[in-house]
Parts: C-alpha cells; structure tokens; sequence
C-alpha cells in the first residue's frame, strides 16, 4: 500500500510539474496580458526554465510508472507467499498427523505381535504401513508449498531489480545538481592555478626553518652523543628530518624558479640549510675516535680507588688498554656490553671493554679469589661487589657482569688458587700487565 501511495504521489507532482510547465510556455510567448519591462525582464529569466521542468516531469512520471509496476508486482507476490505459507502449514499439520498415527499404529502392533507370540499363533498383518501414502503424500505437499513460496520471493526480488532500474533511469532523465564532489575538485583547481606560487613560497619557508632547526638540534645531540652515546640515536632522528625539509624546500624553490616565481639563489641557500645536519655527522662518525683516542673520557667513569661505579674503573695501578688488547673476541662485545654494562657501568662497548681489563689487574693486585681451568680459562671474582669476571690466558675479558644466584661462584670450574701480588707474578697462569 505504502509503495502504491508513492507512486501515485509522483505522478501527481508529475501532473503538477506540467502544469506549471504549460504555463510558464504561455507567459514567455506573450499569451498572457502582462506587459511592460518587468514582464518582459521576468520572460527572459524564465525562457530555460520550461525545458528544465520538462525533464523533471518526464523524471516524476518515469518514477511513479515504476513505482506503480512494482506495487502491483509486489501485490501478487505477496498473495502468491501466503497461499503458498498456508499450503505448506496445512501440509506440515497433515504430516504430523499422518507420522503420530502411524507410530501409535506401530505401538499397537508390537504389542499384537506379542499376544501371538505368548499364545503360540502366527502374527497379525501390520497397520503401521498403511500411514506411509499419507506421510508421503503430506512431505510432498510441504516441499510444493515452500518451492511456491520461495518462487514468490524470487518474482518480488525480480520486482524489485526492475523497478530499481528505472528509478535509476528516471533519475538520470531528471534535472541534475553538480556533485559535491565536482564543486570541491573545481574549487581546489581555481585555488591551484591563482595561489600555488604564494603556497610553494610559504611551504619554501617553514621547510627551510625546521631543516635548520633540525640540524642544530642534530648537532647539539651528536656532541653531547661523546659523553653519553644514547642521544646518538635522537641525533639521527633529527638528521633525517632536516634532510626531509631541505628537500622538500629545495623542490618548491626549483619549480618555483623554473617557472619564473623565483630565483635559482633560493635553490641554492635551500642547500645551505644542510650545514648544520653535516656537522653533526661529522661529529657522530668522530665520536668513536675521540672516546677511543682518549681526548674525552665519560665523566661518569668511578675509580675503584675512590668506590664509584661497581668499583670497577681505572685504578692508580692498573694500564688502560686499547678494546683489541682488553676484549679476547670483538664479535662478542656489543652483545655483552647490551647485557651487563649496566652492572659496571659502562657507557659503551668499548668502555665496556677497558673497564673489563681494569677488574682483572685489580683483582690480581687485590688478590682477589681466582680461578684458572685447565684449557687456561680465568675466572676472578670480587665478594665486596659481587662482579664475576671471566679471561683468557692472554688476560683479555670474556665477559664481566654481576651473577643473580649466590652460589654462582661456587660452582665454577678451575682450580682456585691465591691472589696475585702487587708485580703480578706470583700466580702460574695469571696474566697481569706491569704498571709502567
């Protein structure tokens, strides 16, 4: 009923819309008896709009058409589903019927087949199986009454496509606005073309500020990175930015210049803006250098002299040794100084490293308890620290780090043997450097 009522309602603003039409044609002909220079201005404005108004009239009655077809094709598909519906109830109730008598039939027999049995006679014929045509009769029934109802849906689907399509059509026969779409693209076009040199200018600007900034923070960052190599990381950070924004200055600037906006210099001082980024690469590469050259040492290093840090840094009495002559395998330094140069507070491999080498001399000088195996592995071990140290021969580190279990020590192979002397040589086995 709904769709019917809007169907009818488009084909009445059909109706109107033509009207409207037809007396809008006699107005701009003259058939009317308005005169003078509004009517004739009010003409003019009003001579596009009758072909306009044609197109939404022909548009309402296409719809309405459609609506109607669909109302009516809707109508008997319905009609057609609720015959089919009670079909299949009623054949569903005679099924149920049918299946409950044939198994009281089925009851009764088992209980005469029975009584024959116990007086020795031949058993009755059985009842059950005379139920059988009418449970087949009613399942045939169901399945013809569900097939027509499903065909009705199907007929209201169909119905339902067509009448889709020609609203679709009825539409496109209509009086179209622009999309919101096209208005914004026009719009973003117009912009383009009148202000793109005044944004690429201004994009030019903030691009070539925060390459700037960027690169003095990246160069701030890398020189504090020699003292604390952490911050080497946010440097890189900061590099990659500065380099994204010159870049991106440096081609506003060349299209600009290319089309006669702006200048070639620009180009160039747009380049300029890397200097700060450069030096702080400089600075990141040489800082490895410096902290191994020893020109700056972390001010963070204890003296186990004086406490400080797992009281493992360099002592008044032990040498400073190079990574290559501190570290036995270089392949194995940075994962152990990831894992345990917090517990010695060590601020990169290569500190790692020397700071291994100081806890052996020390822990000879200190005669601390020592362990040698027999393939010439040295193990030492501080009890006031609870650091544990393991060495090749040669006394280059294998590893250093602060065990969790108390009796770590305990259960370490090798022989345990005294402490070395002041001079380093009272231990067989026990490699210690000479003071110098």
């Amino acid at each position: 009923m709904e769709v019917s009522d809007a169907a009818r309602t488009f084909q009445s603003i059909a109706l109107e819309i033509g009207r409207i039409a037809a007396r809008l044609r006699a107005s701009v002909s003259g058939e009317d008896d308005w005169r003078g220079a509004a009517a004739t201005s009010a003409r003019v404005r009003s001579a596009t709009l009758p072909p306009k108004l044609d197109k939404a009239d022909a548009s309402y009655a296409a719809a309405g058409s459609a609506l109607g077809v669909y109302a009516r094709s809707l109508s008997d598909a319905q009609q057609q589903s609720a015959a089919a519906i009670g079909s299949a109830n009623r054949a569903a109730s005679d099924l149920s019927a049918a299946q409950s008598a044939q198994a009281a039939a089925a009851r009764a027999d088992e209980v005469a087949a029975g009584i024959a049995r116990a007086a020795s006679l031949p058993p009755p014929l059985p009842t059950a199986s005379r139920y059988q045509a009418a449970i087949d009769e009613a399942g045939q029934q169901l399945r013809r009454g569900r097939a027509a109802n499903e065909q009705a849906h199907e007929q209201q689907r169909n119905a339902a496509r067509t009448a889709g399509a020609a609203l679709g059509q009825a539409s496109h026969e209509g009086i179209h606005n622009e999309s919101w779409m096209h208005h914004f693209t026009h719009a973003v076009g117009h912009w383009a073309s009148t202000q793109w040199a005044g944004a690429l200018r201004e994009l030019s600007k903030v691009a070539s500020v925060v390459s700037v900034l960027a690169g003095l923070g990246a160069l701030v960052l890398s020189v504090a990175g020699i003292f604390f190599p952490p911050l080497e990381a946010a440097a890189a950070v900061l590099e990659t930015i500065s380099v994204v924004s010159s870049f991106i200055a440096a081609s506003a600037d060349t299209v600009l210049a290319a089309t006669g906006k702006g200048s070639w210099t620009a180009v160039g001082f747009d380049a300029l803006t890397l200097l700060p980024m450069g030096l702080a690469k400089v600075v990141t590469k040489a800082a490895p250098a410096i902290r191994e050259g020893r020109f700056l040492r972390p001010s963070s290093v204890a003296h186990a002299s004086t406490g400080g840090a797992a009281g493992i840094g360099r002592h008044a009495s032990t040498m400073e040794l190079v990574t290559k002559d501190a570290w036995s395998d270089p392949a194995t330094l940075v994962d152990h100084f990831e894992r345990h140069g917090n517990d010695i507070g060590a601020l990169s491999p290569n500190d790692y490293a020397t700071r291994a080498s100081a806890f052996f001399q020390r822990s000879q000088q200190q005669r601390l308890p020592t362990k040698i195996s027999p393939n010439g592995t040295i193990r030492v071990f501080d009890p006031n620290t609870q650091l544990f140290g393991s060495y090749a021969s040669d006394g280059k580190a294998f590893t250093v780090f602060r065990p969790t279990s108390p009796t770590y020590w305990e259960r370490q192979p090798g022989t345990l043997v005294g402490g070395a002397t002041q001079n380093g040589l009272q231990v067989p086995g026990v490699w210690l450097p000479r003071a110098r």
